[in-house]
């Protein structure tokens, strides 16, 4: 029987205005996944959910200050997107705590090696794949239908509520 979980999209969303970097990330990685690209903040989020996706790339140069507030906000948004971040090497002193707690998946200091990229959005590519299968595996609650998404699965497959105003309140 089919699974009634919307399945996530392997895209890749990035943020970037950075060519050198969009150029390696097309090279690298256009095989394992399709490349959705943005130079600016309000494109990125409205197609991290037309893409329904759960991987995104940021270049911190591209993104609003501060940039830990603003992937806060992006995973408390999107609550299973893993973020990889580039940008220089002393902001991941400044973010060592989002690391840590993994609301930054990786972080890649600039200038990025394409094979360092390639193997980080991977793992993020291989880490969301492992969720979906572990939702879809999910047993279903009492009193639902055979086949119906559980309301846990239901949920992680939907950014939270709001309108998309709302949510582009918070970068500005």
């Amino acid at each position: 029987m089919p699974s009634l979980i919307a399945t996530r999209s392997s895209a890749i969303v990035a943020l970037s205005e950075d060519a050198a970097l969009l150029s390696a990330l097309m090279a690298t990685m256009l095989e394992q996944a399709a490349i959705v690209t943005s130079s600016s903040v309000d494109r990125f989020i409205d197609r991290l959910a037309a893409n329904n996706a759960r991987v995104a790339l940021i270049d911190a140069a591209a993104a609003p200050s501060p940039v830990g507030a603003f992937t806060q906000r992006l995973r408390e948004q999107f609550p299973h997107l893993l973020i990889v971040l580039t940008g220089a090497s002393s902001l991941q002193t400044e973010l060592s705590a989002q690391i840590a707690a993994g609301t930054i998946f990786r972080f890649a200091p600039r200038p990025a090696a394409a094979q360092r990229l390639k193997i980080f959005l991977n793992a993020a590519l291989h880490r969301s794949r492992q969720e979906d299968a572990a939702l879809a595996a999910a047993p279903i609650h009492e009193g639902h239908a055979i086949g119906a998404a559980s309301p846990a699965a239901r949920a992680a497959n939907e950014p939270r509520a709001g309108t998309w105003l709302q949510r582009l309140r918070w970068l500005s």
